[in-house]
């Protein structure tokens, strides 16, 4: 759990670093913006719909 909660810091680190320092006007900069954060919610529903949770297992086992 305690790498995972660093990784997360990481990437938000990382994230607000890159989008300082590049060199494009505040208009790609915020649909890119716009495109990284779609990407980790979709991502995040396809890791959701793919590993069960305790209470799909539950369900299942029932």
């Amino acid at each position: 759990m305690t790498f995972t909660g660093a990784g997360i810091g990481f990437f938000v680190l990382f994230l607000t670093a890159f989008f300082y320092g590049i060199e494009v006007s505040l208009l790609t900069k915020s649909i890119t913006l716009v495109a990284t954060g779609i990407a980790i919610l979709v991502s995040r529903w396809i890791i959701l719909k793919i590993i069960p949770t305790n209470e799909t297992q539950r369900a299942d086992h029932a």
